[in-house]
């Protein structure tokens, strides 16, 4: 098994592959959005041989919660996970973990309502997706010069610009329209002072057992992480250990380089 293949990697390869099949634009573009989510929500760098069917299962079931889509959304993750095994990035099929629910199954049972689609996240992390957006529709009218000046050639058999074009295009444009789904659907929350118990939004300081340093973290949505802030999201193997704690409680962390012990002394 190829132990150094990243998660990017495999995106890649696996969006190549689907160039080759000369897919449409449409079906790229959107095989494009959800092996981008699922490249944020891993690590680009993360390696494909310690992702675990709990880790592939968990991520389903966040993007089935909070994602907008079809009922099939997931399925190019599927495909990409089982290219994986394919080519020996991985011991098992971790595409079988990709449950997928069928439009109009008799298991879903009800509709959710307006409130259960809701997105929470935190403010801050509101204005990053806004910031983003604005970035990305400030891009249209340079990629739309892109496309015409490659255009320009009409030989489009060998047309190298025009496809990287055609690809940026379908990336921005999936990107925006997952944006303005998660911006119409968030769910600001609110905190302030000190708090009883690890939620959402708060900022929690840690007292690492084995080591002595004092670390603090701030629990996110998924989409708001960023580790080099100290942001952490409710999914990751930390975040789901201090959610609901209290200050004074010890919880233990299992990650693959080994397991890491904490106890509370702060919530803000």
């Amino acid at each position: 098994m190829n132990e150094q293949v990243t998660v990017g990697d495999l995106a890649g390869e696996y969006l190549d592959s689907l160039r080759q099949k000369q897919v449409s634009p449409e079906e790229l573009a959107a095989a494009q959005q959800e092996t981008n989510r699922f490249v944020r929500w891993f690590g680009a760098d993360q390696r494909v041989g310690v992702l675990r069917p709990a880790d592939i299962e968990r991520f389903v079931e966040e993007v089935s919660r909070t994602a907008a889509g079809s009922p099939n959304k997931l399925q190019p993750v599927r495909e990409m996970l089982m290219l994986a095994k394919k080519r020996g990035y991985t011991s098992e099929n971790l595409g079988t973990h990709v449950r997928i629910r069928r439009a109009g199954s008799k298991k879903e049972g009800r509709q959710p309502t307006f409130e259960e689609q809701m997105i929470p996240m935190t403010a801050e992390g509101l204005e990053s997706l806004r910031r983003e957006l604005e970035e990305l529709l400030a891009q249209r009218p340079l990629i739309a010069a892109e496309l015409a000046r490659a255009m320009a050639d009409k030989d489009f058999r060998e047309n190298a610009p025009l496809d990287a074009a055609r690809d940026r295009q379908a990336q921005v444009e999936a990107r925006i329209r997952e944006l303005e789904a998660r911006i119409r659907l968030a769910r600001v929350v609110t905190n302030h002072g000190q708090a009883e118990r690890v939620t959402l939004g708060r900022t929690v300081t840690v007292v690492d057992l084995d080591e002595g340093d004092e670390l603090r973290f701030t629990i996110v949505s998924p989409s708001e992480v960023d580790i080099r802030a100290g942001r952490i999201s409710t999914s990751s193997p930390t975040g789901q250990q201090l959610l609901d704690r209290q200050v004074g409680e010890e919880v233990e962390v299992r990650a693959p380089v080994g397991s890491v012990r904490y106890r509370i002394v702060r919530i803000e």
